[in-house]
């Protein structure tokens, strides 16, 4: 999977991003865990066929844009998707970090 944003820094330099910023897009964002994490997998829950279709074809042009890809080897966690309603009836696709979160410090 290609880091198009990594790849566009420059960019992100000239128009004078904050310094935050820069170290996240070149290094990635470091979470503040309160302890060692271990590793989970938690799964999603049961869709209906509908859904199921909607989810699939999101993910489907996600993976067709480079945008997620599959893991070559198994994640430290899982955590589930969901579909969400949007103001105007459209459905977004979003992932459910509440128990990753659980497990960051509050800083």
């Amino acid at each position: 999977m290609n880091n198009r944003l990594r790849e566009q820094l420059h960019n992100w330099r000239y128009i004078n991003a904050h310094e935050h910023v820069l170290q996240w897009i070149d290094k990635g964002v470091k979470f503040p865990f309160k302890e060692v994490m271990q590793g989970f997998k938690l799964g999603n829950r049961r869709f209906n066929s509908t859904l199921d279709e909607i989810i699939k074809s999101k993910l489907t042009k996600l993976i067709l844009h480079d945008q997620v890809g599959k893991c070559s080897y198994k994640p430290k966690c899982v955590s589930p998707i969901a579909c969400v309603y949007k103001k105007k009836g459209k459905r977004r696709l979003v992932t459910d970090l509440r128990q990753f979160i659980l497990r960051c410090a509050k800083i």
